[in-house]
């Protein structure tokens, strides 16, 4: 047998509890836990920028005017009684060749029979279709109104026991994507006319049970009574009408919510301005134009012809040709004529660089969301402050170049009423300065974007 001095004995019980050695456990420990956070930490953030990466690809698509997640046609499913539904999307009719958003069901004719409103992205972008299914079955409608709990009951539960079944339905606020069905709930009874009894459950865990109730009827139920009110059914007659051809109008106007402070290069530049001036005008128009574009000199022949009365109001204008250089010939020519050559006072005419078709793109695409090629003609309204207030995009109507100056240049309305359409705003869009600025720096325009840097809250 091996002998051990107390001095090995000592040493070797030092070897383990020595503080050396626990501190570098100790150390090993804070070691290891730091590095599984930091593989945490590295994964969130995989998780985080690939979410990012991902909601960014899909606003892309969209400002390219492709479909959020593709052509979604409508399916229906037919409850087979056993658990299991069958896709019956081709037969039914329903599966149209629609971009689809959102369905809502009510009976909206008054035949006891549920109908369909469609929304789609693509046109027609509402349908209407109306339930001509059997009519020899029964129903029972009920609305339910609150009393201790919310008016619209909403969260209530109805049991309706037929003829040794129990049907269920449960109001809901919003019951699809964008959507509301109506608030009637709606049972289908098939050939059985029996109702034995009909159990409310409230929010709150009330519950209350109707009986005596008839089929083919429509009833309102109150909380806390245990009579249903009896509503006669109004039978609607729908006449068929065919759809009618509306063509797009040829002309927009956009009222911007909150005015957009413009950059330099756009609001007073193109009228020979390098800054501010103390002789600023009441507002100001500017029409951009590009040889290639007909209707653009129809537009500036239209201007000119009202250039006193634009004179009169206080309004400076100035016509911004977006063509390359090498077609400003062209333009000069389209200009000659179309009698409005450079030596025409009424018209006067500016050439935009290069730095201020990049600018105006970015502009547009931020007021409109929308990133595609500009589209002619297209006129700014603009402020003495320098602020957009109104695209034209489109033929200019005068007159209402004259209102939209009276409203929101003149006499300037509050934010909740600005818009193109009576009515009021009752919540506030905070414009995206940040990202404004952000799309300039990406077009090397960074002079220019500290203009929007300096309103980022």
């Amino acid at each position: 047998m091996a002998s051990h001095s107390p001095t090995d004995q000592t040493r070797g019980r030092k070897g383990a509890d020595h503080p050396e050695a626990t501190q570098r456990r100790s150390d090993e420990a804070t070691q290891r836990r730091s590095d599984e956070a930091t593989q945490g930490t590295v994964a969130s953030l995989t998780d985080e920028l690939e979410y990012t990466y991902g909601w960014a690809a899909m606003t892309k698509l969209m400002h390219q005017g492709y479909s959020w997640s593709g052509r979604e046609r409508k399916c229906c499913y037919l409850n087979l009684g056993d658990g299991t539904f069958a896709n019956v999307s081709a037969t039914s009719g329903l599966d149209f060749l629609d971009d689809g958003r959102a369905v809502a069901a009510c009976d909206w004719d008054g035949d006891g029979l549920l109908d369909l409103w469609l929304k789609n992205r693509t046109g027609p972008q509402l349908r209407f279709l109306r339930n001509n299914t059997h009519r020899d079955e029964h129903f029972l409608a009920l609305k339910l109104a609150g009393k201790k709990c919310n008016r619209d009951a909403v969260g209530a539960v109805v049991e309706v026991h037929s003829g040794g079944r129990k049907l269920l339905r449960g109001v809901a606020c919003g019951d699809g994507y964008l959507s509301q069905s109506s608030k009637w709930l709606h049972f289908g009874l098939g050939a059985d006319e029996r109702i034995d009894r009909v159990v409310v459950r409230w929010p709150g865990g009330e519950s209350q049970t109707l009986q005596g109730l008839r089929a083919d009827r429509r009833y309102s139920v109150e909380q806390g009574t245990v009579i249903a009110t009896e509503i006669p059914v109004k039978t609607i007659e729908l006449a068929e009408a065919r759809a009618q051809d509306v063509s797009p109008p040829g002309h927009v106007r956009i009222v911007l919510r909150v005015p957009l402070p413009l950059l330099p290069m756009l609001a007073e530049t193109p009228f020979g301005r390098a800054g501010g001036s103390s002789d600023k005008p009441a507002g100001k128009l500017i029409a951009f134009w590009a040889h290639w574009c007909p209707p653009c000199m129809g537009e500036l022949r239209k201007l000119a012809k009202h250039r006193a009365s634009l004179n009169e109001m206080g309004i400076e204008f100035v016509a911004l040709n977006l063509d390359e250089i090498t077609d400003r010939d062209k333009a000069n020519t389209m200009l000659r004529e179309n009698g409005l050559s450079d030596d025409n006072p009424s018209i006067p005419v500016h050439f935009a660089s290069e730095d201020m078709k990049k600018a105006l793109e970015v502009v547009v695409a931020h007021v409109l969301d929308q990133r595609e090629k500009l589209s002619l003609p297209l006129s700014f309204l603009i402020d003495g402050d320098n602020s957009l207030q109104v695209i034209y995009v489109g033929p200019l109507s005068f007159d209402d170049l004259a209102a939209d100056f009276e409203r929101f240049v003149r006499n300037p309305r509050q934010p909740s009423l600005r818009g193109a359409f009576s009515g009021r705003w009752y919540f506030r869009i905070p414009r995206d300065f940040a990202e404004l600025s952000r799309e300039l720096k990406e077009r090397g325009l960074i002079e220019e974007s500290r203009l929007y840097t300096k309103h980022i809250r």
